[in-house]
């Protein structure tokens, strides 16, 4: 693949659509993946025996939703634990552990059940079976999600702890984090496209005109997050692009802390998912720099 080729991928990839060494790390994506497959295909020996015709629609439906279920719900909660286990000082391995258990004792049981209607439901058509199972396992998955946010949130607090010297609930610290998101703010220009851009998507916030010290968090944040992409483009090197993703996490990850602070349970759910789009990014762009370095090798 041709440089320019390969870098125009991963800008409308990373930049159009976009919404640290690790201690740990024994939940790489690709071995979460292998994982799911291999249960998947466990519960297929185990639930969906056979090869009558309504057997084999049964499986077709069946893995047809277990591909949905992991794309649409499971694949998220990886690259959230993944940002999680990304800011970890290496202190609280076995607390991470439990999590990464939980899940995927979690995703094996949805499997399992998910194969069981799948047999159950043998006399339906592979479009009936396959709603039914994505309603139900979804369903099932969306308590996992809040289980797992649970977690990582208890296990994000006492990060936070170890860097802050103190708990992200008290006032103090989330001070000291809006202050921090504050500084080096460029000074007022009609013309900021940053602002010009964030005054389209969030109309009556009045970003446009409205002076940094009168943006509240989140808006600081929108403004913040525009301005680490606002000059990259299909020539940017992957190396600046890791670069801004890991600090975007980081002001992600601030975030979520302040929003500890505040009580703020839909903040606190947004940084989270935030954390995760910008882990998923950042596995996707440290695979690609594998690839070019292996194809100028070649």
């Amino acid at each position: 693949m041709k440089r320019s080729t390969l870098f125009s991928i991963i800008f409308s990839l990373l930049i159009l659509n976009q919404s640290t060494v690790k201690c740990f790390d024994p939940f790489g994506i690709k071995e979460a993946m292998d994982k799911f497959n291999n249960t998947v295909n466990e519960a297929i020996d185990k639930f969906i025996k056979g090869e009558e015709e309504v057997i084999v629609k049964a499986k077709q439906a069946f893995i047809e939703a277990m591909d949905d279920l992991f794309y649409t719900k499971l694949m998220p909660m990886i690259h959230q634990i993944d940002a999680m286990i990304e800011k970890n000082l290496g202190i609280i391995d076995a607390i991470i552990q439990k999590t990464i258990d939980h899940f995927f004792s979690e995703m094996r049981n949805t499997i399992d059940f998910a194969a069981q209607r799948a047999q159950q439901l043998i006399d339906k058509t592979i479009e009936e079976i396959r709603t039914q199972i994505i309603d139900e396992t979804f369903n099932r998955a969306d308590k996992l999600l809040k289980d797992i946010h649970s977690m990582i949130n208890e296990i994000l607090d006492r990060i936070d702890e170890s860097i802050y010297k103190a708990s992200c609930a008290l006032e103090t610290v989330a001070s000291r984090i809006f202050d921090k998101i504050k500084t080096a703010l460029p000074v007022y220009s009609p013309l900021d496209p940053c602002r010009k851009k964030i005054n389209e998507e969030y109309p009556g916030h009045d970003l446009l005109l409205k002076p940094f010290s009168k943006y509240l968090p989140n808006e600081l944040y929108a403004y913040r997050k525009c301005s680490i992409f606002k000059n990259m483009d299909e020539k940017t090197p992957i190396k600046s692009l890791l670069m801004a993703y890991r600090d975007l996490e980081l002001l992600a990850g601030d975030m979520r802390c302040m929003a500890v602070s505040f009580k703020a349970k839909e903040n606190l759910e947004f940084y989270i998912n935030e954390m995760g789009e910008c882990s998923r990014y950042i596995s996707i762009l440290k695979e690609m720099e594998d690839d070019l370095r292996l194809s100028l090798l070649e």
